[in-house]
């Protein structure tokens, strides 16, 4: 397969997945570039799927649409492309290949490389390669290291030689698209034999890593062995040593090394058992001495009640979820506190469709204040994984709900609706009670969730919801309820209580994401009843994890209440800025609120409205605040009950 752009691979998912044409402009829109480059990248795909038993059909003013041509050799390069790109995680960002070759380049090289020969190598201007060492150089910070640039010599990366080699892990080999121009890395351990003795001091130790890391542990070994042949050695401090000499595991893996690499320093069985212990995945039924673990096991508890105290939502008697997360804490403090965390490329899928990492958010944020842990996203997805476990193990019954009839003509005329409603719906129905309308008190309202009448709606004052039926049960009648029911009219009714026109910009100028979360707060400020704090508050949320959401979108958020009730903001921005690591275009900005019965209600349901491509497309060809509305109310009578 090809080299392709992150913008192609995305293009390539849509149109595999897609029931309906799909417009050049409306694929723009969701990847924030414009309808003349999205036509030039779908002529590029074209004559890459010709080649793979499919081409891309055209029709105008209709779109575009994939067809099947030769099935048998489709279905073989579908494989090929779902196994390579089956997640967002999977995709590279823009730019990676250039990215990779500069830091391959950089962590193999013994000495300083001058700028001109990645402009030289790379057909890149001094200013593309001072974009691309911005993104070198956030990614070094990850590792704990830092790119030195000394003039009349160049650029090299400097820090401590454990988190050199943790990177080029990462980086030590190109993907089989590479360039093939650059230096590649020479080593001697002959990778099938690394990977036997590995698994083998796995298996007969009991100790269970994944697939993931066991490949990483077979590139540190080769690269253990080519660094210390040239003079390259790990050293530790003497707190560290001991430390990690007290693990069971340190006399092991020394006694395994020395088989392999004989006459090994200490200090470097001491870092490979590090990270064996980082990577190393305790299940509940592994041995796991609490007297020894008393340290994770009491911070899980910490954790779990700080998000309590936040949330509302109470995870202390699942004790399954403790248990793990005492265990999977020991893993991650080696991890955070010797700089060796999971590095996953990208998070969006996550943040896209698990609630529970914004749970985890929180939970990070207790660690970073209280420990001063330094966390990532990749390192608060894995407490994400399993809050989001416990909570769809313990998911609760479709509730039940209590109905109030109310007729004009009295009680005795809604019998008929009541046994047709009992008829259609009894799954959802706990209660029905018929009433008149002047029996309607506070006492009775607070017995109640939803009120069915043929009366008009502004002879009630009731804040409970309310749905009018006119025709005795008519299809659009039914559907109402049936939305009701399902919770898509709770949450519709919900969601657009939160907007306000005054908290909708368009047209927005500015080039960054920081410059879009100041003017959208600044507004939602100065028109609600917001804290003025606000602002500071999405800040520190994007600081622990950015939150960028695909498909042209950001939805940045407090991390606590900061408003009594939730208020909404949307901005449409002049022209897509780079958010995270995607595009945004369509800004969606949520004041948390007290009223919420669970946080992060309201943020769940914009998530799965903004997975919608036509929902995306028509916010940002909206022109006015009543066309953002009526896209709400379209796309979320959509989603499936």
């Amino acid at each position: 397969m090809l080299a392709l752009e992150k913008r192609h691979i995305l293009i390539m998912k849509v149109l595999i997945n897609a029931s309906e044409p799909l417009s050049s402009e409306l694929l723009g829109s969701i990847l924030g570039a414009t309808s003349r480059t999205i036509r030039g990248d779908i002529k590029l795909i074209d004559q890459i799927l010709q080649r793979m038993g499919a081409q891309v059909i055209s029709k105008s003013g209709i779109g575009y649409t994939l067809e099947v041509i030769n099935r048998g050799e489709f279905n073989v390069f579908l494989q090929s492309f779902n196994e390579k790109y089956s997640d967002n995680a999977s995709i590279p960002s823009y730019a990676t290949e250039r990215i990779r070759i500069i830091l391959h380049q950089l962590l193999i090289s013994e000495s300083y490389v001058k700028s001109e020969v990645f402009e030289n190598q790379l057909f890149i201007s001094r200013t593309t390669l001072s974009a691309d060492l911005k993104k070198v150089r956030d990614i070094l910070s990850s590792y704990h290291l830092k790119l030195e640039h000394k003039p009349n010599y160049g650029l090299r990366i400097i820090g401590d030689e454990r988190h050199i080699r943790f990177a080029l892990s990462d980086y030590m080999n190109m993907d089989e698209e590479g360039s093939t121009f650059i230096k590649t890395i020479s080593v001697e351990l002959d990778a099938s034999i690394c990977k036997n003795e590995i698994v083998k001091l796995l298996i007969d130790n009991k100790i269970h890593i994944s697939v993931s890391s066991l490949e990483q542990c077979i590139a540190l070994l080769q690269i253990m062995d080519l660094r210390i042949k040239k003079n390259h050695n790990v050293r530790l401090s003497d707190s560290q040593f001991e430390e990690i000499k007290s693990y069971r595991e340190y006399s092991i893996v020394n006694e395994w090394l020395n088989k392999i690499l004989p006459g090994i320093n200490e200090h470097e069985v001491a870092n490979y058992t590090l990270h064996i212990l980082s990577r190393q995945i305790l299940g509940i039924e592994d041995n796991y001495d609490l007297t020894e673990n008393k340290t994770s096991y009491f911070l899980q508890d910490e954790m779990l009640k700080f998000l309590f105290t936040y949330t509302n939502q109470d995870f202390s008697f699942d004790s399954q979820l403790r248990k793990l997360l005492s265990r999977e804490l020991k893993s991650m403090l080696i991890r955070i506190t010797y700089g060796y965390e999971f590095h996953d490329t990208s998070m969006v899928q996550v943040k896209q469709t698990n609630l529970a990492f914004e749970y985890a958010v929180i939970m990070t944020d207790y660690l970073v204040k209280k420990y001063g842990y330094s966390m990532n996203e990749s390192e608060i997805a894995v407490l994400a994984n399993h809050l989001h476990f416990s909570m769809e193990q313990n998911i609760k019954v479709q509730n039940q709900f209590n109905v109030g009839l109310i007729w004009s003509r009295g009680r005795n005329e809604s019998l008929l609706i009541k046994q047709k409603i009992l008829k259609s719906f009894s799954q959802y129905i706990d209660s029905i009670k018929m009433l008149e309308h002047y029996e309607l008190d506070e006492q009775t309202e607070q017995e109640l969730d939803l009120i069915i009448t043929d009366m008009p709606r502004a002879r009630f004052r009731s804040k409970i919801s309310l749905i009018q039926i006119m025709n005795q049960f008519n299809y659009q009648e039914k559907k109402e309820l049936k939305d009701f029911f399902s919770k898509k009219g709770v949450m519709l009714h919900t969601l657009l209580n939160c907007l306000d026109k005054s908290c909708c910009i368009f047209d927005v100028d500015v080039q960054t994401s920081e410059e879009a979360i100041c003017q959208l707060s600044k507004q939602m400020i100065k028109n609600m009843k917001i804290t003025s704090g606000f602002e500071q508050m999405v800040f520190q949320r994007e600081k622990i994890s950015s939150t960028e959401r695909g498909n042209n979108v950001a939805i940045a958020h407090s991390l606590f209440p900061s408003s009594e009730k939730t208020i909404v903001g949307i901005a449409i921005l002049k022209h897509p800025i780079t958010w995270g690591q995607e595009n945004a275009q369509l800004v969606f900005m949520i004041s948390n609120g007290n009223n919420e019965e669970q946080m992060f209600t309201v943020l769940q349901w914009l998530q799965t409205l903004v997975q919608n491509y036509e929902f995306v497309h028509e916010c940002l060809n909206a022109k006015n605040f009543e066309e953002i509305r009526i896209a709400i109310e379209r796309a979320f009578l959509s989603i499936d009950a």
